[in-house]
């Protein structure tokens, strides 16, 4: 969706610049802590037989990682998300996802608008439970 740039050079060449340099090793292992700690999380809040719960975890992660403030305490993802894409990240179907979209927009939970997604991460946790 947007441009890249991609470099790249041999594993071999970053393994030997880390292992002479000690503060890049520190800066890796604190970086690879963050990134399985960040993982156990999705993992811990994905892994639920609810299909419903799946989906609205599903837009909670997609708000923290991308969304921007909105109006009061709402977020907007301000990028276009496909109910075939909500669907693939919780783990259903795009008709379920697309049912309980549905359901939340009819409910007042989360605005669906040419696929953007705007709603209170706060009140959209509280509808799950």
């Amino acid at each position: 969706m947007t441009p890249l740039i991609i470099a790249s050079f041999p594993m071999s060449d970053y393994e030997d610049a880390v292992r002479h340099c000690p503060a890049t090793m520190a800066r890796l292992v604190k970086l690879l802590g963050q990134i399985i700690d960040v993982t156990e999380d999705r993992l811990q809040r994905m892994v639920t037989s609810s299909a419903r719960n799946r989906v609205m975890q599903a837009l909670i992660i997609f708000g923290k990682e991308l969304g921007v403030p909105s109006v009061a305490t709402n977020i907007k993802i301000p990028y276009p998300i496909t109910l075939i894409e909500l669907a693939r990240v919780s783990g259903t179907t795009r008709e379920t996802a697309g049912q309980i979209v549905a359901q939340l927009v009819e409910s007042g939970k989360i605005m669906y608008h040419r696929k953007m997604f705007t709603f209170d991460p706060n009140d959209l946790m509280s509808h799950g439970q």
